[in-house]
């Protein structure tokens, strides 16, 4: 099963959250949003990376 479409979405999600919590404590929305979200996708997906190295593939598969 392929968990890219998942990972990404909850990334999105979590950015849009952050976000809206700096907006409304009274900062600069884009660049927060920005901000949070390159860096959550960016640590997810290094994350995954790492796993996936870890944890090769089975050949028979």
């Amino acid at each position: 099963m392929n968990s890219w479409p998942k990972i990404f979405l909850t990334a999105a999600l979590i950015a849009a959250v952050v976000g809206v919590a700096y907006v409304i404590m009274g900062g600069r929305p884009l660049i927060a949003l920005e901000t949070a979200g390159a860096l959550f996708v960016v640590r997810i997906a290094s994350e995954a990376f790492r796993r996936r190295r870890r944890r090769p593939r089975d050949p028979g598969a």
